[in-house]
């Protein structure tokens, strides 16, 4: 292997893997707010909304084990792909998107990372630890680029 294409190989790796533990850091306190919303809920509101986090938090599950997948065997290409795969199909509107556009992934996951915007809570930045607090910023930084980056492309 030439000597540029090791060192973005191992470059590629540690990204993933440092994406793999921000998925799961966020799949962790995705299911503690689903569980805390699921105990608290006194309508079916509150059951639906501890069911949308549940299904988000797999979604985040699934897309680090992935990751982790990728660092560790260098097929950090094709894991990525599965990974975003995962977060945007439990995403209402990724998923709606992927089945409206037949099969878009890309248009679909902005979808997802617009409604991950949408549906952020500045005061859920401010609660919890401070490796959740982070999770949850660098969540929503990278959601706000892919859709910043999308919308200079339309225009």
């Amino acid at each position: 292997m030439p000597q540029g294409q090791q060192g973005s190989t191992t470059i590629a790796r540690a990204t993933q893997a440092g994406e793999a533990a921000l998925n799961f850091t966020l799949a962790k306190v995705k299911l503690g707010a689903a569980l805390d919303t699921a105990l608290t809920a006194e309508t079916g509101v509150g059951a639906l909304g501890a069911a949308y986090l549940g299904i988000s938090a797999a979604g985040n599950f699934v897309a680090g084990t992935l990751q982790t997948i990728g660092a560790a065997t260098g097929k950090t290409e094709a894991t990525e792909t599965g990974a975003e795969v995962a977060t945007t199909v439990t995403s209402i509107l990724g998923f709606g998107t992927l089945v409206w556009t037949r099969g878009n992934l890309d248009k679909a996951a902005t979808m997802a990372a617009t409604e991950a915007i949408v549906t952020s809570n500045p005061k859920d930045l401010a609660t919890g630890g401070t490796v959740a607090r982070a999770a949850k910023a660098i969540d929503l930084a990278q959601n706000i680029h892919r859709v910043e980056q999308k919308i200079k492309n339309w225009f």
